[in-house]
């Protein structure tokens, strides 16, 4: 797993970030600016997912959702074509994360859902 979290990293695609608030504030921004260059999606591995993928919700380009479990990334790539997935690597099994990293990584980039803008401010 570390060899494919240090591959995920060296390309651009993962961020681990750790519980300190600047921390947060730091993980949110390098996907903010991650994501606005590229149409692929991004990982953080955090103690504090759900704090990271709502500051970086405060950017329209990202789409970003807390996951546990390979059940909710399949769920949230579905509805939300989440670009950003959050997720405490602490909290899973060696195989858990292994699934979790290669269902984040493998099919087609993230595309905006069809009547996102609708979905997203009730329009």
């Amino acid at each position: 797993i570390e060899s494919a979290v240090s591959n995920l990293e060296a390309s651009g695609t993962l961020c681990r970030a750790e519980s300190r608030i600047q921390c947060v504030v730091d993980a949110a921004a390098w996907a903010v600016k991650t994501l606005g260059k590229s149409d692929t999606g991004a990982i953080i591995l955090c103690d504090e997912p759900e704090l990271i993928a709502c500051r970086a919700n405060r950017c329209p380009d990202v789409r970003a959702a807390a996951i546990q479990t390979a059940a909710d990334l399949e769920r949230v790539q579905r509805r939300l074509a989440a670009n950003l997935v959050c997720f405490d690597a602490g909290q899973c099994s060696f195989f858990e994360l292994r699934n979790l990293l290669r269902s984040a990584v493998s099919g087609p980039a993230p595309t905006v859902p069809e009547g996102w803008q609708e979905l997203a401010f009730g329009h």
